[in-house]
């Protein structure tokens, strides 16, 4: 049965047929679904000038925070039925890119953002601004989906690279999976093959 067996993996076709299944398994195995991330992009507060300063006591500069909240489909299929929940609601937030999306307030005061869908790649973001210091505006409490949870990612800028160079990367990227499979394929036929001969 082993020399069979051998003999089989030795062919060249057989050996192509493998790594194609093999190429497929794995293709299968790493294909993004849906994929909720989200991640806080910036959080800064402003000392803006009070036009009433000196009136009535009121004070010279007036902090206003800012945080800004990036949420991303990472993977390719659309996810459904969007709920972020906050803390409680901001004094002033938006949705941008805008988009049809509702709120309203939940049990403990909790301030529920709701959106119907969002494709492969695409992503908005929740900007929040509050007259008071970033300890004053809400945290996420839960991201979910239909699908799943939302996922909390660190967030950091970075160079978009022009198509060409991320096709050119994932193609060698592709090529190399390809051979390195390739390459233990063939180490198995030939530790193979000197078992069977001892």
């Amino acid at each position: 049965m082993l020399p069979l067996l051998l003999t089989i993996l030795q062919s060249e076709i057989a050996q192509a047929l493998i790594i194609a299944a093999l190429t497929t398994v794995a293709a299968a195995l790493l294909r993004r679904r849906g994929k909720l991330l989200y991640g806080v992009g910036n959080n800064f507060v402003y000392l803006v000038a009070n036009p009433q300063a000196g009136q009535d006591g009121q004070a010279q500069n007036v902090p206003v925070a800012t945080r800004q909240i990036w949420f991303e489909n990472a993977g390719r299929e659309t996810i459904k039925d969007i709920e972020i929940i906050l803390n409680y609601r901001p004094t002033h937030f938006e949705v941008w890119t805008p988009r049809q999306w509702t709120s309203e307030l939940i049990a403990h005061a909790r301030l529920m953002i709701k959106l119907n869908s969002l494709n492969g790649g695409e992503f908005f973001q929740l900007h929040m601004l509050d007259f008071s210091t970033p300890a004053g505006l809400p945290d996420v409490v839960t991201v979910r989906w239909d699908g799943g949870v939302g996922k909390e990612v660190g967030m950091r800028f970075e160079r978009d690279f022009p198509f060409w160079i991320r096709a050119l990367g994932a193609a060698f990227t592709i090529i190399g999976m390809a051979t390195i499979i390739y390459l233990l394929f063939r180490a198995a036929v030939v530790i193979a093959t000197i078992y069977s001969v001892i």
